[in-house]
């Protein structure tokens, strides 16, 4: 449900939706109203909010198909790609809920102890984008 708040100079917007909190400002009320509508019914539909039950393995499938697919390096960044869904399925396995820092700073350590820095830093690459 959203809160609308008259201010100094424009007007605020709360919308609290189903553990989801979001805010911003606008200088009229109906600039207000009308990203209220907008971001409750993206919350409604899914596409704001909770992590969906997914896996990193799947999440780097999904950028491999939609977004490296289009790129001019596609082809490279496609075999890092598929060398962290062959090669390491146990940080590819992960639920991205569960998944953060300290789970890519293990990754890192156990694989410096495979190759030079150089090749995790460029490992690590396509996970910036991603």
């Amino acid at each position: 449900m959203a809160t609308l708040e008259k201010r100094e100079r424009g007007w605020r917007v709360k919308i609290r939706k189903d553990g989801i909190s979001q805010s911003a400002s606008f200088r009229t009320k109906a600039e207000a109203a009308a990203w209220a509508v907008k971001i409750e019914s993206e919350i409604a539909s899914g596409k704001i909010g909770r992590i969906p039950n997914k896996t990193f393995g799947e999440l780097l499938e999904k950028y491999s198909e939609e977004v490296s697919s289009t790129k001019r390096g596609a082809r490279w960044e496609q075999l890092r790609i598929g060398l962290y869904l062959r090669e390491y399925p146990e940080l590819c396995g992960t639920k991205l809920e569960k998944l953060g820092p300290e789970t890519f700073a293990a990754w890192r350590d156990t694989r410096l102890k495979q190759v030079s820095a150089l090749s995790v830093r460029r490992d690590l690459k396509p996970i910036d984008y991603a």
